[in-house]
């Protein structure tokens, strides 16, 4: 069975470069806006944090699945060891400002924001009922 999240982000259709996902966010920005009873803001809130804190640990797990699939066997210790060419490939990336990345490592973090769209796009469409 498919979470909400995963439902989300097959049915969301992201302009990566704005568009439609400025359009998602301000409703919802909006909606939250709105005079309304306080216990449905609330109620909307803690569901929106909830769906985000699965989707963040839902990317957290997945880099960590892929950091280990890179490193080599466990040392004596109990530990792992990374290559070298991860540990430089990935320390340069993590030293490069957004702009500075290639258009492929752009690609990959606005893959993992759409994520975050899509919930909020679920989070939206939830609301409207």
């Amino acid at each position: 069975m498919k979470s909400k999240i995963e439902e989300a982000i097959q049915k969301l259709e992201v302009d990566p470069y704005g568009g439609p996902a400025r359009k998602i966010l301000k409703e919802i920005l909006d909606e939250l806006n709105e005079p309304k009873d306080p216990t449905s803001v609330s109620e909307f809130v803690e569901e929106a944090r909830e769906e985000l804190a699965e989707l963040a640990h839902e990317q957290w797990s997945g880099w960590m699945k892929y950091l280990f699939s890179k490193c080599f066997a466990p040392n004596s210790v109990g530990g792992v060891y990374i290559p070298k060419w991860a540990v430089d490939r990935w320390t340069r990336q993590m030293n490069t400002d957004y702009n500075d990345l290639s258009a492929e490592e752009k690609d990959s973090d606005r893959a993992e924001a759409d994520k975050f769209l899509a919930v909020f796009k679920a989070l939206q469409n939830s609301k409207d009922g």
